[in-house]
């Protein structure tokens, strides 16, 4: 370090014998999270794991040809999937809310890194259009967070996110993991996401 060289840093695959327990300590957050959609993403915004409230979750959005579209390497791009325009969008009813709000995480997560796959995201939803646009609130009316309010099946429902990530990692895969909660924000909400159960699943 003193003579200007970053220390060395391992990136091992999360399916590593050596990585078992971080394994079981997702496996432990996003399952005991159900019926509420639990999901991890790496640093290119793969889902590299969820729970059955993510699945059901993703298949009363999309159908299956658009989530194997999604899902060119295999995995499914949670922010591709935010912005995909024939079905997710046409769903969310806060769009002008969320939209700027998942740029800028796109611009955080590209900020800390000039190889970050986020700015190929950015790039291509931003389109350089988007600078000016506003949010769109009420200053005097702004809730805690901003939620995603979404239709599925026609019922609307409103949820919240949570993103966890690791404390002390000292791998570089493991770092840029994040964790992704969703939460009911109102009672019917919570009956939808419970009333999933059982419901069929593609993703």
């Amino acid at each position: 370090m003193s003579a200007g060289y970053a220390a060395f840093y391992p990136e091992r695959p999360l399916g590593r014998s050596d990585m078992q327990s971080v394994r079981e300590a997702l496996s432990r957050m996003i399952e005991r999270h159900e019926p509420y959609p639990a999901v991890v993403v790496d640093r290119e915004w793969r889902v590299v794991m969820r729970n059955e409230g993510a699945a059901r979750f993703v298949s009363a959005c999309l159908d299956e040809q658009t989530v194997g579209a999604l899902s060119a390497d295999g995995a499914l791009n949670l922010m591709r999937m935010m912005f995909e325009p024939k079905q997710m969008r046409q769903k969310i009813r806060n769009w002008a809310q969320v939209k700027p709000r998942l740029l800028a995480r796109l611009r955080r997560e590209a900020a800390g890194d000039p190889l970050s796959p986020s700015w190929s995201l950015l790039r291509e939803f931003a389109l350089g259009n988007d600078r000016g646009e506003s949010p769109g609130e009420d200053v005097e009316a702004l809730t805690p967070v901003v939620p995603l309010e979404i239709t599925i099946g026609g019922s609307a429902l409103t949820l919240f996110n949570t993103i966890t990530t690791f404390g002390t990692p000292q791998d570089i895969g493991l770092q840029e993991l994040r964790i992704e909660l969703s939460f009911p924000a109102d009672k019917e909400t919570e009956a939808v996401l419970c009333g999933l159960r059982g419901a069929d699943r593609s993703f």
